[in-house]
């Protein structure tokens, strides 16, 4: 019986977890901010120094991830448009007369009939 309540409370956290987590993570950080304050002051003379050092990393990070969201939305967006076309393409070769000049109409607003990559 006890275990099956453990089990339960677990997965409540769990649950919780995954529905607020930005909420978690900052409680997290804040913990270990509260921790690691005291001994700052031991480990550096300057917080000053300390974050004139930091800035150039925290910058780079902050780059490096919006340059990756960015390489990484692109390629999800290529990906939709690739598939867009390929439901068209289907939807073309329909017996519903209406699909079908739907998805040719379609196919010609993006100028995917004609031209050098074009499907005719």
């Amino acid at each position: 019986m006890e275990v099956n309540s453990e089990n339960r409370r677990w997965n409540e956290i769990v649950q919780l977890w995954e529905k607020y987590p930005l909420f978690y993570g900052l409680l997290v950080g804040f913990l270990l901010g509260l921790i690691a304050f005291p001994a700052l002051p031991q480990t550096i003379s300057e917080v000053g120094s300390l974050l004139a050092e930091l800035f150039p990393e925290a910058m780079g990070i902050l780059f490096t991830v919006f340059f990756l969201d960015r390489i990484y939305a692109q390629r999800n967006e290529q990906q939709q448009l690739k598939s867009f076309k390929e439901k068209l393409i289907r939807e073309a070769g329909s017996p519903a007369n209406t699909t079908a000049l739907h998805a040719f109409k379609e196919l010609k607003n993006h100028d995917w009939l004609k031209g050098k990559d074009g499907l005719l």
